[in-house]
Formats: structure tokens, sequence, C-alpha cells
């Protein structure tokens, strides 16, 4: 992966924010969730992988963002709650803004 082999000291991760939007909540159909489940598991991947290369920083003791509105529900998803309880002993930022 280029984030091994280049290193960079400042990694920001932001991935897509629409399937974790409060106005996914306005749909007819329901959460992406229950209406599109291939496109749920492809923002979860897209999730997990920003929290894969966020622990790589972490580890290395270089730093990172992951940006994403504060209203958003990825925030709760079980792999950024826990990187979150990690954040502080390296150079990570998982804030809300």
């Amino acid at each position: 992966a280029l984030v091994l082999k280049d290193r960079p000291g400042l990694l920001v991760l932001s991935p897509p924010c629409t399937p974790f939007s409060h106005l996914q909540n306005l749909h007819p159909q329901g959460l992406p969730a229950k209406r599109n489940t291939a496109a749920w598991a492809e923002a979860i991947a897209f999730v997990d992988f920003a929290m894969e290369l966020a622990e790589v920083q972490r580890v290395a003791g270089r730093r990172f963002v992951f940006e994403l509105p504060q209203s958003a529900t990825s925030w709760k998803l079980s792999r950024v709650v826990e990187m979150m309880s990690k954040d502080g002993g390296g150079g990570g930022s998982l804030r809300r803004v």
C-alpha cells in the first residue's frame, strides 16, 4: 500500500458520507442498509478501509484525520467507535466537526 511505502505525515480519510447522512432517513423506503444492501456494504467497506489506514498511521505515530460531518451515522459504526477509543495514543484525529 502507498501508505506503507510513502509514510505520509498526515493522511486525510474521507469516505463517502451520503449513505450515512441523516437525510437518508427521509427516503420512503428507509435507510440505505434496508433498501440497497450492496450499496450499504460498499459504504461500510469504505469506512473499514479508512479505519485500517488510520490504524497504520496511529501505530506508526503519524497523523490522520477522519473527515465526515458530525451528524453522519458512520460515527456510530463499531470500527469508528473502536478507533476513537484508541485516539490520543497516536497522532490521529477522530473529531466530529
